[in-house]
């Protein structure tokens, strides 16, 4: 039944792949027109919503890996590896990923870094952190 909803919901929306080049080289702020990306990143953010808040709006572009997977990142002045935010969203399932790197480590991962994440969005871990890349699981 789920599936069903999803797949009315992208085809009235234009499908993921459409989604997704839609927001290609957009601000990192372009996510938040989504429904329920913004709602879920306050979520998931816990403690950290102040960073994940300013890291949203830092300079930086979207970019898309496997015509369904936004992301993209924000760093402080002092560059990713201090202080950054790492967002992507599954265009297909609205699922999101997030990464809040604060004095030089990786204080929130979502999900767990533990848990695999998309193989599609290796690259885009590595430029932003490659030292967070080297030690994720990658292979959904």
């Amino acid at each position: 039944m789920r599936r069903a909803v999803l797949a009315a919901a992208l085809l009235l929306t234009g499908g993921a792949a459409e989604q997704a080049r839609e927001l290609a080289g957009q601000p990192l702020a372009a996510l938040l027109t989504r429904p329920s990306v913004g709602l879920t990143l306050r979520q998931v953010s816990g403690g950290h919503q102040r960073a994940v808040s300013e890291g949203i709006r830092r300079p930086g572009l979207l970019s898309v890996a496997a015509e369904r997977y936004v992301f993209g990142h924000g760093c402080g002045e002092a560059g990713c590896g201090i202080e950054g935010l790492f967002v992507g969203w599954d265009a297909e399932t609205g699922r999101v990923f997030l990464i809040v790197v604060e004095d030089g480590s990786a204080v929130l991962t979502v999900p767990p870094r533990r848990a695999p994440w998309p193989e599609a969005l290796r690259a885009g871990v590595a430029g932003f952190n490659p030292a967070i890349a080297a030690r994720m699981r990658f292979g959904e």
